[in-house]
């Protein structure tokens, strides 16, 4: 089973809701069966309830995140190192979320993750304020959030975690070479500095050769 949070709260958990219905419609093609917890679902107790109680294989977290926890709801706190991070135990997870990829992935994998990937940063995009009502249509965004996606859609497809951030990583290297190659404007260039950034920090901790 696949569960995904996807709360829609604040413009970037808006941009997150929407940018996630292609992974929603990847894991229904593959015929997975998807806990969709979307707006004030994604809380801490319905997380607990389904880690706990369903056989879920893979995680994917959206929202708002610190070096030690990632949130969900009104950035209600939905796991938290130290607190129950052992509930992603033989789980692969992915947190598109700030920083968690700093001290919750190691976390977790202590408390026998099979891998967690995340930023040991800020995650950050940038996204067109004219399109902010048509998510889907914002080509400044998609130019950072589908090379995240395809983190995802890749282990929705049966690749390893190694392969699913290679796959990323080519989605980021394309899109900072047509900024390159382009009469990059200003606000293009503003948008090369964080493509390149997120790329950097994006890592995983734990097996890389883990599948769904």
């Amino acid at each position: 089973m696949f569960l995904i949070t996807r709360p829609s709260h604040d413009i970037t958990t808006h941009y997150l809701y929407f940018w996630s219905d292609e992974i929603i419609d990847t894991a229904k093609k593959k015929n997975k069966r998807v806990v969709d917890l979307k707006k004030d679902k994604a809380i801490k107790s319905k997380v607990e309830s389904y880690l706990k109680k369903q056989p879920i294989r893979l995680v994917m977290f959206n929202g708002h995140g610190s070096e030690d926890s990632v949130a969900g709801h009104q950035d209600q706190v939905l796991i938290k190192s130290s607190k129950n991070e052992k509930l992603l135990s033989s789980k692969i997870v992915y947190c598109r979320s700030c920083k968690s990829g700093k001290k919750l992935a190691p976390d977790s994998i202590i408390s026998c993750a099979d891998a967690f990937i995340g930023y040991d940063d800020d995650f950050i995009f940038y996204y067109d304020d004219n399109m902010s009502s048509r998510p889907l249509n914002d080509k400044t965004a998609a130019q950072f959030l589908k090379p995240t996606n395809k983190i995802i859609t890749s282990l929705l497809k049966g690749h390893s975690v190694e392969d699913a951030l290679k796959k990323s990583e080519e989605e980021f290297n394309k899109n900072i070479q047509n900024l390159v190659t382009s009469d990059t404007s200003e606000s293009d260039m503003s948008s090369l500095r964080f493509l390149i950034w997120d790329k950097a920090h994006q890592t995983y901790h734990g097996d890389g050769q883990a599948t769904y």
